[in-house]
Parts: structure tokens; C-alpha cells; sequence
């Protein structure tokens, strides 16, 4: 008797199915249904022209208008349901948690540039809608006629300046003025704020995790009466998103924090053109942020600018499409990635674009209920504060991290030690570069007992930390603080044999505070030769570094006191100083 023939399967778009497809759809309609989770989808012009768009814009309120994005009945039911696109989804596409969806949409407009920027850019909102110019554009701004009540209005104006540009990510309020007490808290979204959040309000108050790293004494103006001694005034740092980093290495690293659906577009695009080669496996992934990491600690920023733009592409992607059992696995290797974008900007001398990679490690590390990694990015958050001058807020940021790890489990006390000694040497530093001596000292006596209890030097999670690394700050400190003769002093009680060899950043970033030591006692001949042997040991952090910068070109007004001119003017040449 012949066997029954197979009974045929059918997608859902005609195609019918192989025999070995257990799905239930063909490849493209799997790809389709897997890229409209990866990135908002393209839309033709007519799209933007119904009445409920006519009324966000004219209103200029960017949450709004996402809401009429996410209900678009005719281009979205198909793909996405009958409810459109959710504020879940939206929220992944923005790097949003969808209660902050939901606050945008329902609450004042939000008046930061940046963050409409950010906004228009993701969605691919058409600039000739807008209420305002993009970065680069000269074109004449037309507003539409404002709805019929207008306390729903915002218009952009001088205003702007005072938001502190990522407020929206942290819970900030959207209006202006004092709030305290219950009206404080329910500003912030304390209700539902998270656990890093919440523990910081306890310990030190609003300000710490709340304020990014631009107009922080005016959003604390906002968000509460509390009284904060300012560290510099709220001018002295604008994040623009519209500015490149300073170095082109790091161009493509700040693009991809910048548009990371982008990143994971890509990613998926490489995998579907070579299945054989895809590498969309979790073990494969985390030894590529580990390959990273070790880049990072050994100053090696030609391969941070190979690896790090696919590498966070991939990791996204990946985070879309992870079965449940994989979650935590993929949440930490996010956080760690964008842990290590973060360290790289701050090399590239970008705060901005490591504030954002900084804030997503310290929230997908939340996400993942991992308090080592939250400590782990926001002492990340801290030297971002450090290096955008704002040292009062990166020495509170820095102990929040160092308090932050009382949570920690016991079982995890060697990486707890290590993470607690590296953020009090960040508290230190900061402390020392705004001559808070009394304040520096406290906290590299509270690093080193960490170090004692250690003995040894260990490396985790991209840290380092221990004795060396504690007598290295040493030198630091007192060099922050202008005391070259007791910097020289403790020059020689550093063991840089005790490292491993490959963290080459650090060893190069010890003598070239070396080099500043000598400087202050006018010793320029062993200035230059510290800064030669950090050239020989890590030539990309020498190279890069504003330190450099600021010791290369002194030693040039010095060069007649300097036993060998032709060395100096070559290593200013490779700094590309001279031109």
C-alpha cells in the first residue's frame, strides 16, 4: 500500500514551507518578524500626515508624537498587532525602560535638544516636521499653528540650556523649580525607582545617580530644595550629541553608543548573508568582550576601534532574540560591553558618548539584578564626572559605588574588594584634583586597607586594583595636589614588576604622572625620559592622553634645559603636537 503523501505547510505570506522548516514561517517572513524588533521600521511620507501627528507636532511634544507612531493603525496593525507597536518595544528601541515611555508620553513635553535629537534620529522622524533645527542644518524653522490649549505648549528657548541633557533616562522631572518632600519624589518617579536609585536617595541624597554629567546644579534646582555645594558652575559642561569625540579612532565607537539599533541591523544583516559564519552564540560573544576588555587595560585602541562598533551590534541583536534560560547571560555580557565603551570614550576624551554607554551598563546590570556590575559602571559614571571637571559629583559618585557593594553577596568578597579599593581611588583622585586634601587621603588610607585585605593585584570585570595599584595613586594624589617633592618620594615604592605585563595603561599612566612630578621640580631631562619609557611600554595611551598634552608642550617652552631637544621635539611630533 502506498504511504500517504506529507501533508504541505504554508506560510502565512503563501510560501509554502520545506520539509525541514519546523517553523512556522518562510526565511524571509522569519527575518522580517525578527528585524521589527531590532529597529524601528521604514515609513513612507504619507505616513506622518493624519491628525494625530498634525496635533504632536503643532503641540511640539515628542511623546506625542511616539504615541501616535506607536498607534498608526494602517502601517503598524499588520506587522504588530491590533494594539500597534508597544511602549515595551519603543523602549528597546530608545534604551527606555517602558515606565519612562509611558511618563514621556503622558507628561510635559521634554524640552532638552539633545534628547529631541536623539529622539527624531531613532525614528527617523522627517527634519522639514520639526520645530527646531537639527544639528547641521540652516534650514528656516516653520511651526504649525499650537492646539487649541496652549499650557500644552513648549516651545524650544533659551530654557533648554537649563535640562540636564540625559534627564529623561534618569527619572528627572520635566519641569522646572523647587520640589521637595512627597512632590520631590514623585517628580523623580521615585515610586518606581530602581534599586541603585533608591538606595542613593537613602545614602546621599538626589543628586547623585540622578544628575548626568552637564547642568548639574541647575537640575538640582529641579528636582530638589536640598542645598549642594557646587563643584563648578553648570556651563562649564554641555554634553552636545551633535559633537564628534576628539579623537577619530573613537568616531565609530561613539556613532554605534549613539545608534545602537543600527549596530544590531547590521549584525543581523552579516549573519543573514553568511549563516556559516555566524556568530551569534553566547560563549562566542563573551570571549569577544573579553578580547575587549584586555584591549582597554592595555591601551590598545586600534583594536577597541575594530572590535567594539560590530561587537556592541552583535550583543544587541543578540539580546533581542535570547530564549528566556539565556537572559542573565546575555544582560551582563550588555553591561559589560557597554562598560568597556564607556572606559574607551573616557580615553577618547568624549564624556558625552561614555555617559551614555556608562548610564546603559549601569541599567542593563539592574536589569539583571547584578549589584557587582552596577558598582563596576557607576564608578564608570564617577571618572566620566572626573574628566568632565565635575569632581565634587565624581567623588560622591565614586563612594555611592563603593557603598553600593555592602549588597554584595559574601560569596564574591575578592571582586567586592577589588571594585571597592578602585572606586575610593577614583573618590581620591577626584578629591585631590579639587585640592580637597584632608578628603583625598581619607579615602586612599579606606583603598589601601582594601588593598591589605586583598595582598595581591587582581584584574575583574576590567578593573585593577591592589597594592600597586594603591601606591601608584599615591603619586597620583600628591601630584594632583601640587606637591611634587612628596610625589618623588613615593616614586620608588611602586613595584611596576608586580603587574602583569599586559596592563600596559597602567604602567604608562603611572610614569606619565612620573614625568609631572619631575616637572614640578624642574627636573626636565627625567620628565622626558619617564614619558619616553611610557611611549616604549603603551605608544596609543602616551599618544592620546591630555596629560600628555599638557607635559609635552611645557617641556617645549623648557626645551634649552632638556639634555637631548631632537627627543623631545620627535615625541611631540608623534603626539602630533607640533603642528
Amino acid at each position: 500500500m502506498a504511504s500517504r503523501s506529507a501533508r504541505h505547510r504554508y506560510c502565512r505570506c503563501g510560501t509554502q514551507l520545506a520539509a525541514d522548516n519546523s517553523g512556522r514561517q518562510c526565511a524571509p517572513c522569519e527575518r522580517a518578524s525578527r528585524d521589527k524588533l531590532i529597529a524601528p521600521p521604514e515609513v513612507p511620507a504619507e505616513f506622518w500626515q493624519t491628525e494625530q501627528f498634525r496635533d504632536a507636532f503643532a503641540a511640539q511634544h515628542i511623546g506625542w508624537i511616539a504615541r501616535a507612531y506607536r498607534t498608526h493603525y494602517y502601517y503598524h496593525h499588520a506587522a504588530y498587532g491590533p494594539g500597534g507597536i508597544s511602549q515595551d518595544l519603543l523602549g528597546q528601541w530608545l534604551g527606555l525602560a517602558q515606565p519612562q515611555v509611558s511618563r514621556i508620553e503622558t507628561g510635559a513635553p521634554v524640552r532638552d535638544l539633545d534628547t529631541l535629537t536623539y529622539w527624531v534620529r531613532v525614528l527617523r522622524i522627517p527634519a522639514e516636521l520639526l520645530w527646531f533645527r537639527l544639528p547641521g542644518e540652516t534650514r528656516e524653522l516653520v511651526v504649525a499653528e499650537p492646539a487649541a490649549d496652549p499650557q500644552t505648549l513648549a516651545p524650544l528657548n533659551a530654557g533648554i540650556a537649563e535640562r540636564s541633557t540625559f534627564g529623561f533616562l534618569l527619572n528627572e522631572p520635566a519641569t522646572g523649580g523647587h520640589a521637595s518632600g512627597r512632590d520631590a519624589a514623585t517628580a523623580t518617579g521615585c515610586d518606581t525607582v530602581n534599586p541603585l536609585s533608591c538606595r542613593s536617595l537613602l545614602i546621599h541624597g538626589l543628586t547623585v545617580v540622578t544628575l548626568p554629567a552637564s547642568g548639574l546644579n541647575n537640575a538640582a534646582s529641579a528636582i530638589t530644595s536640598a542645598s549642594i555645594s557646587p563643584a563648578a558652575d553648570s556651563s562649564s559642561f554641555r554634553l552636545m550629541l551633535s559633537q564628534p569625540p576628539t579623537t577619530s579612532w573613537a568616531a565609530a565607537i561613539y556613532d554605534t553608543v549613539l545608534n545602537p539599533t543600527d549596530a544590531a541591523r547590521r549584525a543581523v544583516l552579516e549573519w543573514d548573508a553568511d549563516p556559516d559564519g555566524k556568530s551569534d552564540d553566547i560563549c562566542g560573544i563573551r570571549r569577544s568582550v573579553d578580547t575587549a576588555t584586555w584591549a582597554s587595560l592595555s591601551a590598545d585602541y586600534a583594536e577597541l576601534a575594530r572590535l567594539l562598533p560590530r561587537l556592541i551590534g552583535q550583543v544587541e541583536a543578540v539580546s533581542m532574540q535570547a530564549r528566556e534560560s539565556d537572559q542573565l547571560a546575555v544582560l551582563r555580557l550588555l553591561s559589560d560591553v557597554y562598560s568597556v565603551a564607556g572606559w574607551t570614550l573616557i580615553k577618547a576624551d568624549s564624556p558625552d558618548g561614555a555617559w551614555i554607554a556608562a548610564e546603559r551598563a549601569v541599567q542593563v546590570a539592574e536589569r539583571a539584578d547584578d549589584v557587582i556590575r552596577v558598582a563596576a559602571a557607576t564608578r564608570c559614571l564617577a571618572e566620566v564626572h572626573m574628566r568632565a571637571g565635575n569632581l565634587q559629583q565624581a567623588t560622591r559618585t565614586a563612594l555611592l559605588a563603593a557603598v553600593h557593594l555592602d549588597t554584595a553577596p559574601a560569596a564574591n568578597r575578592r571582586t567586592t574588594l577589588c571594585l571597592r579599593g578602585a572606586a575610593l581611588l577614583s573618590a581620591s583622585a577626584a578629591a585631590a584634583r579639587r585640592g580637597d586634601s584632608r578628603e583625598a587621603h581619607a579615602a586612599l588610607k579606606a583603598a589601601s586597607a582594601c588593598a591589605i585585605q586583598l595582598n595581591e593585584d587582581c584584574i575583574d570585570l576590567g578593573t585593577v586594583f591592589g597594592p600597586t595599584n594603591v601606591a601608584i595613586h599615591r603619586v597620583a594624589v600628591a601630584v594632583e595636589l601640587g606637591d611634587a617633592r612628596e610625589a618623588a618620594r613615593h616614586v620608588p615604592t611602586v613595584n611596576l614588576g608586580q603587574m602583569p605585563k599586559a596592563l600596559t595603561e597602567r604602567r604608562a599612566r603611572f610614569l606619565i604622572d612620573v614625568a609631572r612630578s619631575h616637572m614640578g621640580l624642574k627636573d626636565y631631562t627625567a620628565a622626558l625620559d619617564a614619558l619616553l619609557q611610557a611611549e616604549r611600554i603603551a605608544p596609543d595611551e602616551l599618544h592620546q592622553h591630555r596629560l600628555t598634552h599638557e607635559v609635552v608642550p611645557q617641556l617645549l617652552s623648557h626645551g634649552q634645559c632638556t639634555a637631548d631637544q631632537a627627543d623631545l621635539r620627535a615625541l611631540a611630533d608623534r603626539c602630533s603636537l607640533l603642528h
